[in-house]
């Protein structure tokens, strides 16, 4: 049994529609560090790609494609769902490519292919990896035209994470308000603070941003796994401060391995790799917390699937006390929030309590910080 899943067509119209845009593939382009990703994972394992026949899931532009005919390749199935596609095929012929790459106008999961396929390649991921959840139709094509002895590209991924400080957003989001052009637009705070923490940001983190050692959320077999295995990801971090700092959110990344035969080629998607166009993932706390090397924290990240629109998740960060007691929930003159805890308790669940109690977001809850 396939363990893809339908999508409703709205959803797939609004989706698809968006890659018919020659200004989203030129951003996709010229990131240098995934696009090179790919060309080296094609060039660096030949015996993967020569006289072999790929299928390449939503290809774009066909960019990967044509990496794939320069290596020789037997046959290259371009499928591409948006409209696109009739330019992709454009490109193909002006490129002199159309007697080895097919271009194929429609979902994946509506195609037809006359043959099985040595290698599926395919650039599915999203912001924190999961964004719009491509990877479905991966899986789809995997069960339906690869062969068993064949290879995805890439072939597996790993979610990370980290607390972070950023104090030009909240100077930039929060902060600024405080003097407009000479005025206290302080009014303004709570609903701006509301409106940074409503959902994740995508945003450059610089490597010394980071509050502690990357932990590791979830790791992927691609060739392997089952779509329902991604529905929900919670994992429990424990994280060791090694600087003091101001921590404000989560900061989430991921890397893809292609495994091939000859060599593994890693696009990473780190603060402290070259800035890709992904960035970075930032879940923003209600409240800055001040923290001192040595300090522990553990949290609980999860990525649960949106029913309404299974290509979106919603991101949710949840701390617990130092001894493990229940998740972390703001409520007014609720003294059992402490509970277990002196009352002038400094570990990192007391004192972000208390920043957010003094601030008015007594009612804010931490599962709903998505």
């Amino acid at each position: 049994m396939s363990s893809s899943r339908t999508y409703t067509s709205s959803v797939d119209d609004t989706y698809f529609s968006s890659y018919f845009s020659t200004s989203v593939h030129e951003t996709m382009l010229k990131d240098v560090a995934r696009t090179n990703a790919y060309k080296q994972a094609l060039e660096l394992n030949l015996s993967d790609v020569e006289g072999k026949v790929v299928l390449d899931v939503g290809c774009g532009t066909g960019i990967l494609s044509m990496f794939a005919a320069k290596c020789k390749a037997k046959k290259v199935y371009a499928v591409e769902a948006s409209e696109m596609a009739h330019f992709t095929k454009l490109l193909v012929e002006q490129n002199g490519l159309d007697g080895v790459i097919e271009v194929i106008h429609a979902k994946v999961e509506d195609a037809e292919l006359p043959e099985k396929v040595d290698l599926i390649i395919s650039e599915w991921m999203g912001f924190y990896l999961l964004h719009e959840n491509m990877l479905n139709s991966v899986l789809y094509a995997r069960d339906k035209w690869l062969k068993k002895d064949g290879k995805i590209f890439p072939t597996y991924a790993h979610i990370f994470s980290s607390p972070v400080t950023t104090p030009s957003l909240f100077k930039e989001k929060i902060e600024y308000w405080g003097d407009v052009y000479g005025f206290d637009f302080s009014g303004l705070v709570q609903l701006s603070l509301k409106e940074l923490t409503s959902e994740p940001k995508i945003m450059t983190i610089t490597n010394d941003s980071l509050l502690t050692s990357p932990h590791l959320v979830k790791s992927i077999d691609i060739q392997t796994l089952k779509m329902e295995d991604l529905e929900r990801i919670s994992e429990t971090l424990d994280f060791l401060f090694e600087k003091e700092g101001v921590m404000h959110g989560i900061c989430v990344w991921f890397d893809v391995v292609f495994e091939g035969s000859t060599q593994s080629v890693v696009l990473s998607t780190a603060p402290n790799k070259p800035e890709t166009h992904w960035k970075q993932t930032v879940i923003v706390l209600p409240q800055a917390l001040s923290v001192q090397e040595g300090d522990h924290m553990s949290c609980n990240l999860s990525l649960n699937m949106v029913p309404e629109n299974n290509r979106r998740y919603d991101l949710t960060f949840e701390i617990e006390g130092q001894n493990g007691d229940e998740d972390l929930v703001f409520e007014d003159g609720d003294d059992e929030m402490f509970d277990g805890h002196e009352v002038d308790c400094d570990c990192v669940k007391c004192a972000l309590i208390r920043a957010c109690l003094q601030n008015g977001l007594g009612d804010k809850n931490d599962e709903e910080i998505k």
